[in-house]
């Protein structure tokens, strides 16, 4: 969408119907533009979408994976050329993900300011419930809604 294969000055529909496209520079024989049905316009414009998981730069000739040239052009890894070093992946703690996103710290004490350190993750429904009937909280988690009605969604394109 940021980059459409068009330009908005290119594109006009003739009083017939069909796409006039005109193209960047003129052809050889010294055609300055094309008309096609709206079928076509479709057809050409479905051609310029990539295929689902594939790369959009493909290497065709020397530099295609099966040349018989290709190591001549390609260089090898040996000891005149430096091995890539890659860096592994960094791993961010969840407590400092919620810092970055939400500017909340969560390992910090609300009451004294100190740090706190997590000490253990208690994921057993029955425990928690049952902590938070003793601390006087409602063990029942909050009822959430969705971001979009579905109702107001299908009523939208009903008509």
């Amino acid at each position: 969408m940021s980059r459409p294969p068009f330009s908005d000055d290119s594109l006009h529909i003739t009083e017939s119907g069909n796409v006039r496209i005109k193209l960047k520079s003129a052809w050889r024989d010294g055609t300055t533009h094309i008309e096609v049905t709206p079928l076509e316009f479709i057809e050409k414009l479905a051609a310029l979408i990539p295929l689902p998981k594939s790369h959009t730069v493909r290497y065709f000739g020397v530099l295609s994976s099966n040349s018989k040239h290709r190591d001549k052009l390609v260089p090898h890894n040996n000891s005149e050329v430096a091995p890539i070093k890659r860096k592994k992946k960094s791993y961010i703690n969840w407590a400092d993900l919620l810092k970055r996103t939400f500017k909340i710290d969560i390992l910090k004490c609300e009451t004294c300011g100190n740090n706190m350190q997590l000490i253990s993750v208690v994921e057993d429904f029955f425990l928690i419930e049952a902590t938070m009937t003793a601390l006087g909280l409602d063990p029942k988690p909050p009822n959430v809604k969705s971001a979009v009605s579905r109702t107001l969604f299908y009523e939208d394109f009903s008509n």
